[in-house]
């Protein structure tokens, strides 16, 4: 484990070098998908409702058939 400068025990992973363009657009859905599910995150909601949210925020992104 490294730890950065600010001496918080968090792992960090170095940079080897630039993400190929391809990797960033294989990886925007996802965090999109991300993003939409935890806003519809309510208190009291189950994982499986918010699987749900997930999957319907990747489907509707035509990443999953």
């Amino acid at each position: 484990m490294l730890v950065p400068s600010s001496g918080d025990p968090v792992a960090v992973i170095p940079e080897i070098g630039p993400h190929p363009d391809a990797l960033r657009r294989a990886h925007a859905p996802l965090y999109a998908a991300t993003d939409d599910a935890l806003e519809a995150l309510r208190p009291g909601m189950t994982e499986s409702n918010l699987h749900g949210a997930l999957f319907r925020a990747l489907t509707a992104q035509g990443t999953v058939a």
